[in-house]
């Protein structure tokens, strides 16, 4: 999975102001994942299944901490 940077334009409450707010953020090739599956005849599908489902226990529940409200985004300014 490809790692990125997402940014957007959010109101930040220390601030009390619209700033530039960033968070990380992954994207799945679906594309490379389909081309694979088909020339392996689909035994790709089992280890991108078994990525699948590790990356959904172990990655963090949205809301549970991080900045700005728990949502993983972080104001640019003030880093709250």
């Amino acid at each position: 999975m490809a790692k990125k940077i997402e940014q957007q334009i959010k109101f930040c409450k220390k601030c009390n102001k619209n700033t530039i707010h960033i968070k990380n953020g992954e994207e799945i090739k679906w594309l490379m994942h389909l081309v694979l599956a088909i020339f392996t005849a689909g035994m790709w599908l089992i280890p991108f299944f078994a990525m699948l489902i590790w990356k959904g226990l172990t990655s963090p529940i949205p809301g549970t901490g991080g900045g700005s409200g728990g949502s993983g985004w972080i104001c640019g300014e003030c880093g709250e």
